[in-house]
């Protein structure tokens, strides 16, 4: 029976701590697929590194799994880089146990044979990692040879071996854990989930292709939905922001989740990324009516010459017209906006 310990080192709170839904997605696979494990979970965000020792001390875990989700706080005028901080959470479970520490996350797959060299875990996983990490513990486990599994990280002599091979999924099951519900719920006021990964776009800055892949796979949306009225109706948390890179891919999946939140009379509130592209406004009327109270835009320029030096598939016209719409609905809406970047100039700033 295998000791499983999952780690979320994130610890940046700005301008909200958010819900570790990756480790969410992994612990809810393990128990499907590993049942006779025993599984601990330990947020750096709610415990310190004493409380870290005497949990490794207890739980004495065979395979710590890390989850690495940010790389720096994104900040360009303080940039605070979090590797030092990751270092040293690998350096405190070495000294602390025989574990097999295995690093993944968002994070960590954007730079996954970088970090795998600055870290040195026994493994890492790019990319999704639900499948890739039982079949790491199973084969490991049976004395097997694992390097052949999509998505590993490894080192071969002196050389770092990423598999960019990867395992996509569309029936994942997602619990929360009940204690960890109640920290994110008080400080943020919202959970997060996801209701598909992918996407499809190229736009130059985005990081959301490297991490989760450009097709698009929608996930159950009866799962979904039950994720939703157990937190409404057990949980009382009533607002959950959906995390796709993109939530308006897909129109008829979008139509049957949204009539399947309708359909179970619960008043969840929900939030999500959306496109400027193709959003009418009886769309986002059905949308309202399943609870969407705001929506953030990734509109990043009102040029279209910057909007095409982005890779962006919208027009100025897009986002004039979906605003409108979005006034119309009465839904809630946000413009990003990147000053300065790639294309940019003092005319199309103004």
């Amino acid at each position: 029976m295998a000791r499983i310990l999952l780690i979320s080192a994130n610890n940046h709170c700005v301008p909200y701590p958010v819900y570790p839904i990756g480790l969410a997605y992994i612990s809810t696979y393990l128990k499907e697929k590993m049942p006779e494990s025993e599984l601990r979970l330990f947020d750096v965000n709610k415990g310190n590194s004493s409380d870290l020792e005497a949990l490794i001390n207890k739980f004495q875990p065979q395979y710590t799994g890390i989850s690495f989700r940010n790389i720096d706080d994104a900040n360009s005028m303080n940039k605070e880089s979090f590797i030092e901080d990751y270092r040293n959470l690998v350096n405190q479970i070495r000294l602390l146990s025989d574990s097999i520490i295995i690093a993944g996350g968002a994070g960590f797959s954007l730079f996954a044979e970088v970090l795998y060299k600055e870290l040195q875990p026994d493994y890492g996983v790019y990319g999704e990692g639900e499948a890739s990490l039982v079949s790491l513990i199973k084969s490991l486990e049976t004395g097997g040879n694992p390097n052949t599994i999509p998505g590993l990280v490894f080192a071969d002599k002196e050389k770092v071996v990423v598999n960019r091979d990867r395992n996509q999924y569309s029936d994942l099951r997602l619990n929360f854990d009940d204690q960890l519900i109640d920290y994110y719920w008080d400080k943020s006021g919202m959970l997060n989930i996801q209701t598909k990964r992918g996407c499809p776009h190229s736009c130059i800055y985005c990081s959301y292709p490297v991490i989760e892949g450009t097709k698009v796979r929608n996930l159950n949306p009866d799962k979904i939905v039950q994720t939703l009225v157990h937190l409404y109706r057990d949980k009382k948390v009533n607002y959950v922001f959906f995390t796709d890179s993109v939530f308006n891919l897909g129109k008829s999946y979008n139509r049957e989740l949204a009539e399947k939140i309708i359909e179970t009379g619960i008043h969840m509130k929900w939030g999500a990324y959306f496109s400027p592209k193709d959003l009418d406004v009886e769309t986002l009327s059905l949308f309202k009516k399943a609870g969407l109270k705001h929506i953030e835009f990734g509109t990043e320029s009102m040029s279209n010459a910057v909007l095409k030096s982005y890779n962006k598939h919208f027009t100025v016209k897009d986002v004039l017209d979906v605003s409108e719409n979005c006034n119309v609905a009465g839904v809630y809406f946000a413009h990003f906006l990147i000053l300065g970047g790639y294309g940019e100039t003092n005319e199309t700033v103004q």
